[in-house]
């Protein structure tokens, strides 16, 4: 959800698709647990995981950088 949200930002998408995602995210966790796939501990953890890879591919290098578009070729 957070690397999602990244790249939709750098793309200059709506507030509307920013928003779809994270519902879109909500919505995931939450029919985990509903369907008793998962627990709440399960959810939390991997949200903890999932904050942790987005981090570490580069989330963190390029946080100052939201709105950059790319040079076209």
């Amino acid at each position: 959800c957070v690397w999602l949200h990244w790249r939709l930002r750098f793309l200059r998408a709506g507030r509307w698709l920013l928003a779809l995602n994270v519902v879109w995210c909500v919505a995931i966790a939450y029919s985990t647990m509903a369907v008793k796939q998962h627990v709440a501990i399960d959810v939390l953890a991997g949200t903890l995981l999932g904050l942790l890879a987005a981090w570490g591919t580069g989330l963190r290098a390029h946080a100052g950088r939201w709105l950059e578009r790319p040079v076209s070729a």
